[in-house]
């Protein structure tokens, strides 16, 4: 084969390649926006085949939930102790921690939560406000 046809061949393959990675780009960006403007307009997260999808905006969690990370939960009936899990805040945003103690079983189980690293600081949340366990978690 002449350089000519080489060249010509390893540009083909280069432009196949590009194309693909664009294409594959936009549909990634194209089904997380759909995803986030659902959840926003139904006030939840998004969530792709029953798993809700968040981010970890603070560094309780250190090595566990890095700060910046995606975080995916999945609903989960009966949470246990030392379970990490996602919640929402009073405020309104959305957070990891690990529960340390369940407090009651009545209708709306309380749990106290706390984080691996930083703070002693225990929060008690109710368990109408959890959103999952965490399963997975993409480092930032």
């Amino acid at each position: 084969m002449s350089s000519a046809k080489k060249k010509h061949r390893f540009l083909n393959v280069l432009f196949t390649l590009v194309v693909t990675l664009v294409t594959i780009w936009l549909v990634v960006a194209s089904v997380y926006l759909l995803l986030c403007t659902q959840a926003a307009q139904g006030g939840k997260l998004p969530a792709a085949f029953g798993y809700q999808i968040s981010t970890e905006k603070e560094q309780g969690m250190g090595a566990v939930v890095p700060q910046g990370s995606v975080v995916l939960s999945v609903e989960k009936p009966n949470p246990a102790i030392n379970d990490v899990i996602l919640y929402q805040k009073e405020d309104g945003s959305y957070r990891t921690g690990r529960i340390k103690e369940i407090i009651s079983f009545e209708d709306d189980p309380e749990y106290d939560v706390i984080y691996d690293i930083g703070s002693n600081k225990i929060e008690t949340i109710h368990k109408s406000s959890m959103v999952g366990q965490v399963v997975y978690t993409v480092p930032y």
